[in-house]
C-alpha cells in the first residue's frame, strides 16, 4: 500500500479521536489495504458517575467489535491532546492481544510530534507477554 493511502488512513484515525469523549482520546481504524473495514473512537463503558468512570472500551478494541475475521488487516491508531496535538497512540498489551486474536498483522500509530512508527503483530514466538511477540521499527 502506499504512503499516501497510510497517510490518509492516519488522517482517519485522527478525527475518530477528536471525536472521543474520554479523558484520552484515541481513534482507531482497521483496514485491508485502503479498503476501510472499521473505525472508531475510544467509548466509555458506563455512562453512570461511578468508581469506573474513566473505564473504556480502548479504540482498538471498539473498531474490532464491528468487523468479523479478516486476514491481515492492519489497524492505525492516534491520539490527540487537549489542544488537538498528535500524540503516543501505541497499542497497549492488551489491545495487542486483541488484535493478534483478531488476525490483525500490523499497527501503525502516531508518535508524539506528529510521526508516524508501525509494528507488525506476529503470534506466538519466544518469551513474551501473554505468548505474543511484537516487532517494532520506525517508519513505514
Amino acid at each position: 500500500m502506499s504512503t499516501k493511502s497510510q497517510i490518509r488512513l492516519i488522517r482517519l484515525a485522527i478525527q475518530q479521536a477528536r471525536r472521543s469523549e474520554c479523558r484520552y482520546k484515541v481513534g482507531a481504524v482497521i483496514a485491508q489495504g485502503s479498503r476501510i473495514l472499521s473505525a472508531s473512537a475510544n467509548l466509555q463503558r458506563n455512562s453512570s458517575p461511578s468508581a469506573f468512570k474513566f473505564a473504556t472500551y480502548h479504540a482498538e478494541e471498539a473498531a474490532l467489535r464491528q468487523i468479523r475475521f479478516v486476514r491481515n488487516p492492519t489497524v492505525y491508531v492516534a491520539r490527540v491532546g487537549g489542544s488537538g496535538n498528535v500524540l503516543l497512540a501505541k497499542p497497549c498489551a492488551r489491545c495487542q492481544y486483541a488484535l493478534h486474536q483478531a488476525g490483525v498483522a500490523k499497527a501503525l500509530y502516531t508518535t508524539d510530534g506528529g510521526s508516524i512508527h508501525s509494528m507488525r503483530i506476529l503470534g506466538t514466538l519466544g518469551n513474551t507477554r501473554r505468548g505474543m511477540a511484537v516487532r517494532e521499527y520506525n517508519g513505514m
